[in-house]
């Protein structure tokens, strides 16, 4: 546990934003935090969230809730007057709130300390991470470290990053796995409709509980059908052995063989069976990677956490198979944390809609706020004039910073134009 500043009280003006409900004892660590607000069921909701996430830090506190009129001024200078008397060594937090929760504290602050009450006012600009002291009618700033990860981001607002079963992934990033993520983005920006349709046909045959693929009777007049009955896409698979044997001589892949009939093989590892179950996986990943790679000239890096095809429920209440009760699941590509702000990244390995800008703008909005960063990532774009001038428009109409045709880009391109847009 952190040790104790000299503040034992934080008075907090309870904001629509989570993130600038918490940063002041993320930042102080006090023995107790006072909750000013009109909401009482509102705050009552969200602040257990806060409260999971102050236990996780090892921040142990006691949490009050105090409601005042929305426009009684005359109220909430009262209230902060006796807060400021039943609490020594008082701080107020002037991060959150609204314009009438300033005008209150200025207002009482003078007499507070001409009375001699031990009182200190901070302000934190999330996006920077300075904090403003203000001493006696001067302004102190500080650069703190301070830092969210994706899944208490995502809890913060309510909802849960799920772990089990097949969902959010923990990927090992050796030089090796690396080293081989390079080549398979190579082969996929070849052609990357070919690459879709090729995975997106092989994802049907590849199991969980295997590396082995085996392939038969693709001959056939019917459409093979998979182990649950449902029947399965036909690819032309006479195009595949050119990228299986890419696959083999990379090593990639291993006990290649094949036949009129059908074919077989055996991943190199789990890790690239995950790569080619899903079309958008390798996108996501070399998003990932030029993000992770990201740093200041100091050798600091960008973001203190990033985690790639992140499935959210959107709760927080994770049911098991077995409950009745189904949970509603969202899946944002890449989500990277750069000290307090969330980026929400959407990744689209071929055409993009607007529908794809809603889902993400939907899931920003959700689970990060007014300080969620929006990108998307595509390669290919609608190649009508119009049509692609509209998609570019409607991006930034919604806030949403646009890269496309990434896979004409080399490495060092990417890593400039995510570095742009995350700066």
């Amino acid at each position: 546990m952190k040790g104790k500043t000299v503040s034992k009280t934080l008075i907090e003006f309870f904001d629509k934003s989570p993130i600038e409900n918490v940063v002041g004892t993320l930042l102080l660590n006090p023995d107790k935090v006072v909750y000013i607000g009109a909401n009482k069921k509102q705050m009552k909701s969200q602040i257990q969230n806060y409260q999971t996430l102050f236990h996780e830090r090892g921040i142990l506190l006691e949490i009050e809730c105090r409601v005042v009129g929305k426009h009684n001024l005359p109220q909430i200078q009262e209230l902060l007057i006796d807060l400021v008397k039943e609490n020594h060594h008082c701080a107020i937090d002037l991060t959150g709130g609204d314009e009438l929760s300033l005008v209150a504290v200025g207002s009482v602050a003078k007499t507070l300390l001409d009375q001699g009450e031990k009182i200190s006012f901070h302000s934190i600009n999330i996006n920077s991470r300075k904090v403003i002291r203000f001493i006696n009618e001067e302004t102190e700033t500080q650069d703190r470290d301070l830092f969210l990860t994706v899944p208490e981001t995502i809890q913060l607002h309510g909802g849960a990053v799920i772990f089990e079963d097949n969902a959010t992934y923990r990927w090992d990033w050796s030089e090796e796995f690396e080293r081989d993520l390079s080549i398979l983005w190579e082969i996929s920006k070849e052609n990357c409709s070919s690459w879709n349709l090729l995975i997106t046909a092989l994802s049907s045959y590849v199991t969980q509980d295997s590396l082995t693929v085996t392939v038969t009777g693709i001959r056939d007049e019917e459409r093979p059908v998979s182990a649950s009955g449902r029947p399965r896409w036909i690819m032309p698979w006479q195009w595949s052995r050119g990228f299986f044997r890419k696959l083999q001589k990379a090593k990639l892949i291993f006990e290649y063989e094949n036949d009129d009939d059908g074919f077989s093989f055996t991943f190199k590892n789990e890790q690239i069976r995950r790569c080619l179950a899903k079309a958008g996986t390798v996108l996501e990943l070399i998003v990932h990677q030029q993000m992770s790679q990201m740093a200041y000239k100091g050798g600091e890096k960008y973001f203190h956490d990033i985690l790639s095809s992140v499935y959210i429920d959107w709760d927080g209440v994770i049911h098991g198979k077995e409950e009745p009760e189904k949970d509603t699941v969202n899946e944002i590509d890449v989500m990277a944390i750069k000290g307090l702000v969330p980026y929400f990244i959407s990744c689209k390995n071929g055409e993009v809609t607007s529908d794809e800008f809603f889902k993400l703008n939907t899931v920003a909005e959700r689970f990060g706020g007014k300080y969620a960063r929006k990108i998307m990532v595509t390669t290919y774009m609608d190649k009508t004039a119009g049509g692609r001038e509209h998609m570019i428009q409607r991006a930034h109409e919604m806030g949403i910073t646009l890269i496309h045709d990434v896979h004409t880009m080399d490495s060092s391109q990417l890593h400039k134009a995510l570095k742009v847009a995350c700066s």
